[in-house]
Order: C-alpha cells, then sequence, then structure tokens
C-alpha cells in the first residue's frame, strides 16, 4: 500500500496487480476514501489505495487477493443489479 502523504503524481513509479500481471502506473489524483484516478497505459481508471504500491514485488503477492476482491465486487454489482430489476417489474 502506498503512503498517501509521499505520493508523486503523474509519474510511472507505482505497481497494480491487474488481470494479466503487474501493471505500471503513474497516480493522476489522490480522492477520500482511500481511491486514487491512476492511469496505465491510454485511459485512466480508479483504483482503491490498497492495491497500489510502490515496489513490485508487493503487488505481485497481492495479485491474488485483488482477483478476489474484483470478482467480489463485479459479483455484488450484478445481484444489485438484478435486486434492482426485479423489483422495478414487481411495482409495475
Amino acid at each position: 500500500m502506498v503512503d498517501r502523504e509521499n505520493i508523486i503524481f503523474n509519474r510511472k513509479a507505482y505497481y497494480t496487480p491487474s488481470w494479466t500481471g503487474i501493471a505500471k502506473i503513474a497516480i493522476l489524483s489522490a480522492y477520500d476514501k482511500g481511491k486514487l484516478l491512476v492511469q496505465a497505459k491510454d485511459s485512466p481508471f480508479i483504483r482503491i489505495d490498497d492495491y497500489v504500491f510502490d515496489e513490485p514485488g508487493k503487488a505481485r503477492k497481492a495479485l491474488k487477493q485483488w482477483e478476489n476482491y474484483e470478482r467480489k465486487r463485479t459479483k455484488l454489482k450484478k445481484e444489485r443489479k438484478n435486486e434492482k430489476k426485479n423489483n422495478h417489474t414487481k411495482t409495475t
């Protein structure tokens, strides 16, 4: 995990787990609640600061934990969407 007080912005100096391995990223801005706007290649994306590291070895060790987090997050998102859809059909 990266120290929020010592972040170097707009320079590819950090690493994060991704589906294809470890990605070298640049932090563009920091938001509250532990979210960071980062950019690996072309388009920026938001990553929680638990999965942004200053050493590639630490990012590699967190890869499995990040994959589990992403699977749970997408599963919950899909369940909420289906629940919302089902609630809408019941009321109409």
